[in-house]
């Protein structure tokens, strides 16, 4: 996907030297300063927060300028900062700006050239793919923390391009945390894709990152029941994503058997297509009895071709 690949190419690019650089050897006046407690405070409270303001930078900077004197620092590095070319050499730096706005507007221009239904089939493919080069840029910052060099403004970056990217989605009712936590590679001690979810899908009352949606006693390949949705909305039934997947989640296809839209043989049938993708196997027991039929009812629904085409859309 282009806005993934252009954001996790120019990460790319920024470590590919870090991972093949010695262990970092700080000036010894830089290691100095940066070991004074004032000057690590400042730098811890940095990287514990989720998001760095401009007006939280301006503070650290003008921190830094109060506690640090000019007697600390060498004529040669000194004469760089006055010239705002600070010898940083152990900072990792962070994506450019432009960047981000470029992955923004690729963004939105992908998701406003998409139906609804696309649009669901979309984020499905973007979460995985997230998924897997978040996965790898974790990992390649790891290693250049261990050799010793500050990865704050780098991390930064990445959560400022998560939090901007779960908010497009958002803006076109789309929660991707769900799709994100589906099978996720990256360890859930080290990164929880729930502290990063929209507000707008985030219970008033709940837990940090609880999502609107009921917690499911069933396990279900989202990739599969995305292509199953996007195949029906619009002919076997007429409702959005998150009622449907409610309707997975808890095994009560009811409100939208009874809706007025609905062709109650063919979504009696998708539920026997839904179940060999949901575990355990009572669940699609359960389901066809919240329409009053029968499993084998379900699977035996006068559909004629259009269950063949069914099965060949989501093979």
């Amino acid at each position: 996907m282009e806005v993934l690949t252009v954001f996790f190419e120019a990460i790319d690019n920024i470590l590919i030297g870090y991972t093949k650089r010695g262990k970092c050897e700080l000036p010894e006046f830089l290691d100095k300063i940066l070991k004074r407690e004032d000057i690590s405070s400042i730098l811890s409270k940095v990287r514990d927060s989720k998001e760095i303001s401009q007006e939280a930078i301006q503070e650290a900077i003008n921190n830094f300028t109060d506690l640090i004197s000019p007697d600390e620092i060498p004529e040669g590095p000194m004469k760089l900062w006055e010239e705002e070319q600070p010898p940083l050499e152990h900072m990792v730096p962070d994506v450019s700006l432009d960047v981000e706005f470029q992955c923004v507007e690729l963004l939105r221009n992908k998701l406003f050239s998409l139906a609804a239904n696309d649009r669901i089939l979309y984020a499905s493919m973007f979460a995985k793919e997230f998924d897997s080069k978040l996965f790898n840029t974790i990992d390649n910052l790891a290693m250049i923390d261990e050799k010793g060099y500050d990865i704050t403004f780098t991390e930064n970056s990445v959560i400022s391009f998560m939090n901007v990217m779960i908010e497009i989605f958002a803006d076109f009712n789309i929660d991707i945390v769900d799709y994100l936590q589906k099978k996720s590679d990256c360890d859930p001690d080290f990164f929880e894709y729930k502290n990063f979810r929209d507000k707008r899908f985030v219970k008033t009352n709940g837990k940090v990152g609880e999502s609107l949606h009921e917690p499911s006693n069933y396990q279900y390949n989202i990739d599969k029941l995305t292509q199953i949705y996007s195949f029906c909305n619009g002919d076997a039934f007429k409702i959005g994503f998150d009622e449907f997947i409610k309707a997975v989640s808890t095994a009560d296809f009811s409100s939208i058997y009874n809706e007025k839209e609905t062709k109650k043989a063919k979504t009696s049938f998708v539920i026997s297509i839904i179940k060999d993708y949901v575990t355990p196997e009572e669940w699609y027991k359960k389901a066809a009895n919240s329409i009053n039929l029968t499993p084998s009812k379900c699977s035996g629904a006068n559909v004629k071709s259009w269950a063949d085409d069914i099965i060949f859309a989501i093979r």
